[in-house]
C-alpha cells in the first residue's frame, strides 16, 4: 500500500538559515516524497476508474481534469497592452470519504466496499520548539534540538467491536481527502503554474509573458502567495496539495503560512450559527414562488415516487450517495445503474424490476435524481435575486475585493508593493456555488454543482496600452472570471458577451451592496420576552397614558400589601434586611 503524506511546518523551521544538517534532511525529503509521488500517481489514477464506462463531470477523473487548462486572454481591439497583476483562486477540496454514517440505501453499511473505508493518505504534523534565539541571519533553535515529524494515523478503531469504531469502520477520518482528492488538487496547481509560471518550460501557454504573474525565480514566489482555508483537514490538505504542484520543481523549502479561523466561526461555507438572520432566510426561501414551482413540479413528484417505491423513503443525501458511489467505483444500485445509458454493462444487466422502472419512471434515472438533488438545494438559495447567498458570503467577498485593491494600489503607485499577488481559497462545493450564485442567475444557475477539485479563479489585469472605448473599460484594469478553464466573464451583468475582459467597475458596482464584514445578522422575526409583548400590546391598544397610570396605581397597591405583610411578619430575617433571593 502507497502512503502519501504532506508536511505542516511551522516558520522557525523553514526560516532557519543555520539547521545545515536538518535542512538537508528536509530538502533530501521533498526531493524523494516528490519523485516517488510523480512517479506513482500516473500509474495509481488510472486504475481508480474502471467499473464504469463514463464517469459524471462531478468525480473529475484525470481526463476531465486535463480539460481545464487555462488559456491566455483572447485578443480585445479595445484595449492595447494588458498585464496580469492578480489571481485569486477559490477552489473545492479534493474527493473525500463520507461525511458521515448516510443511510444511502439497504445494504449500504453491509456491504465491505461501502462500509469500511481505509485510507491511503495521512497527515503529517511537526510541532515548533520551546524556545528560538533570533538572529540577524535567521532563526536559529535554541539547543540545536531537532524536529520531530508526526504521522496522524486514525487506526486505533480501525476494527468494529461493538460501539467502539471509526464513523467510517476502517482508518479514514469522516470527510477526509482521498489519495485520488490529493492528486486532484495536485493537478490544479500544475494547471495554474502552466498558466501563470513564465520559464523556458515547452508549454506555449508559459511563453506569453502577458500572462505572466510569478517571477522567473520561483524562490520569491512564496511572498507572494496567501493561502487562506478553513481548519478542516481535506481543505487544508487541498491547499497544500494545489501549492506544492504549483512550486513542483523548486529547489528550496518555502515557507507559505495558512490563513485560518476559528472553524465553528468562519465564513468560508454558510454559516448559520454565526449569522442568524440565514436561518430566517432559509426558512422564508422555501416558501418562495421558486421554490414552490420546483417542488410541485411533475420530476419532482416522480422523483419522489420513485424514492419511495425503491428504497421505502425519501433518500437523505441522494447527491452525496450517488457521486461517493460512482466516483470511488462501487456498486450502484440496480434502480438508477443507468449511467451513462449508452454503458453496455447496464444494457446487459437490466433485469426485470430495471425494464419495469424504466417504464414507470423513465430512462437516466441516475442523472435526474442528481439533477432533482441540485435543485432542491439550488433553487431556494438563489431565490430572491440570492439574498441568502449574498449574506452569507459578504464577508469572504470583502477579504478577496480588499486584496485586490491592495496589488492595484501597488501597481498605480508603481511600488513593489507586499500585497500577495496570487490568493488561494481552499474550501468546499457550497463556497463556489454561492460566490458565483453571488454574481447573477446566468453565471451559476440551480442546475450546477461544483465537482470535486472545481477550480474557479478570479484574473485582474492592468491596462497599459490605452483603451480605444473608455466608455466599455472606464478604468486602468479589468478583471477575467474562469470556472474549469471556462471563461465566465461573458456572463456577468454588465459585460460584453463576446469579450474575455470585463472592467474592474463592474465587479466592484456588483459587489459593493453586499461585500462587507459589518453583516446584518439580527432575524427580522427576533422572538421577544412575552412580558414585553404584553406590554408592546397594551401600549398599543389602549394607549401609553392609559397603560402608564395602570402600572403605576398597581405598584403603589402591591408596595403597600407587602410593607404591611413584613410588619405583621414575625420572620426577623424580614425585618432585618436580609433578605436572600
Amino acid at each position: 500500500m502507497i502512503e502519501l503524506t504532506i508536511a505542516i511546518s511551522l516558520e522557525t523551521f523553514y526560516k532557519s538559515q543555520r539547521l545545515r544538517n536538518l535542512q538537508f534532511k528536509w530538502l533530501l525529503f521533498f526531493f524523494v516524497f516528490g519523485c516517488f509521488y510523480k512517479r506513482e500517481t500516473e500509474a495509481l489514477s488510472t486504475n481508480d476508474y474502471q467499473r464504469y464506462v463514463e464517469y459524471p463531470e462531478y468525480c473529475s477523473t484525470p481526463e476531465q481534469m486535463n480539460q481545464r487548462r487555462i488559456l491566455p486572454v483572447r485578443q480585445d481591439n479595445r484595449v492595447g497592452e494588458t498585464r496580469l497583476v492578480s489571481v485569486t483562486a477559490i477552489i473545492r477540496h479534493g474527493a473525500r470519504t463520507s461525511l458521515g454514517h448516510h443511510t444511502c440505501w439497504e445494504g449500504y453499511w453491509t456491504t465491505a466496499e461501502t462500509s469500511v473505508w481505509d485510507c491511503e493518505i495521512t497527515t503529517r504534523i511537526t510541532t515548533a520548539p520551546p524556545t528560538t534565539v533570533s538572529k540577524e541571519a535567521g532563526l536559529q533553535i535554541a539547543g540545536g534540538r531537532e524536529i520531530f515529524l508526526f504521522d496522524k494515523k486514525y487506526d486505533s478503531l480501525r476494527k468494529p467491536d461493538g460501539t467502539t469504531s471509526n464513523i467510517l469502520n476502517g482508518t479514514c477520518q469522516a470527510g477526509q481527502l482521498l489519495r485520488k482528492g490529493y492528486d486532484q488538487s495536485y493537478r490544479n496547481g500544475q494547471i495554474l503554474r502552466e498558466a501563470y509560471l513564465y520559464d523556458d518550460g515547452a508549454s506555449p501557454i508559459q511563453h506569453n509573458a502577458q500572462m505572466r504573474l510569478f517571477p522567473t525565480k520561483i524562490e520569491k514566489a512564496t511572498a507572494m502567495i496567501r493561502f487562506r482555508s478553513d481548519d478542516d483537514q481535506r481543505t487544508l490538505m487541498s491547499g497544500q496539495a494545489l501549492i506544492l504542484g504549483l512550486l513542483e520543481e523548486s529547489t528550496f523549502s518555502p515557507l507559505v503560512q495558512i490563513h485560518l479561523a476559528d472553524r465553528g466561526r468562519d465564513i468560508l461555507s454558510i454559516n448559520k450559527d454565526i449569522c442568524p438572520k440565514l436561518t430566517e432566510l432559509g426558512e422564508t426561501s422555501q416558501n418562495s414562488r421558486e421554490y414552490l414551482s420546483f417542488a410541485s413540479s411533475d420530476e419532482a413528484a416522480l422523483m419522489h415516487q420513485f424514492m419511495n417505491e425503491s428504497f421505502g423513503r425519501i433518500l437523505d443525501h441522494p447527491l452525496a450517495c450517488l457521486m461517493t458511489t460512482i466516483c470511488n467505483d462501487f456498486s450502484l444500485p440496480n434502480v438508477f445503474d443507468d449511467y451513462p445509458l449508452q454503458n453496455e454493462k447496464v444494457q446487459l444487466h437490466r433485469n426485470d424490476t430495471n425494464a419495469k422502472l424504466g417504464g414507470k419512471y423513465g430512462l437516466n434515472r441516475f442523472q435526474r435524481l442528481f439533477q432533482y438533488d441540485v435543485q432542491n438545494v439550488m433553487t431556494p438559495l438563489q431565490s430572491d435575486n440570492a439574498a441568502l447567498l449574498k449574506l452569507a458570503m459578504g464577508p469572504l467577498w470583502a477579504e478577496i475585493l480588499d486584496l485586490i485593491r491592495a496589488v492595484t494600489e501597488d501597481s498605480r503607485s508603481k511600488t513593489d508593493g507586499q500585497a500577495p499577488r496570487f490568493h488561494l481559497v481552499s474550501a468546499h462545493d457550497t463556497t463556489v456555488s454561492a460566490l458565483l450564485s453571488t454574481l447573477g442567475g446566468a453565471v451559476w444557475n440551480v442546475t450546477d454543482w461544483p465537482p470535486y477539485a472545481a477550480m474557479v479563479v478570479l484574473e485582474v489585469h492592468e491596462i497599459v496600452g490605452g483603451r480605444t472605448n473608455q466608455n466599455i473599460f472606464s478604468s486602468d484594469f479589468a478583471f477575467r472570471l474562469l470556472y474549469n478553464g471556462r471563461v465566465l466573464t461573458t456572463t456577468v451583468p454588465g459585460c460584453d458577451p463576446h469579450a474575455d475582459l470585463c472592467d474592474i467597475t463592474v465587479l466592484y458596482n456588483i459587489l459593493h451592496p453586499f461585500a462587507s464584514r459589518s453583516r446584518d445578522c439580527a432575524p427580522r422575526n427576533s422572538p421577544k420576552d412575552p412580558w414585553q409583548e404584553h406590554i408592546s400590546r397594551g401600549l398599543h391598544t389602549r394607549g401609553i397614558g392609559t397603560v402608564l397610570v395602570s402600572v403605576t396605581l398597581a405598584g403603589i397597591l402591591i408596595g403597600s400589601i407587602l410593607a404591611c405583610w413584613i410588619v405583621a411578619c414575625p420572620c426577623p430575617y424580614l425585618r432585618h434586611g436580609s433578605i436572600s433571593l
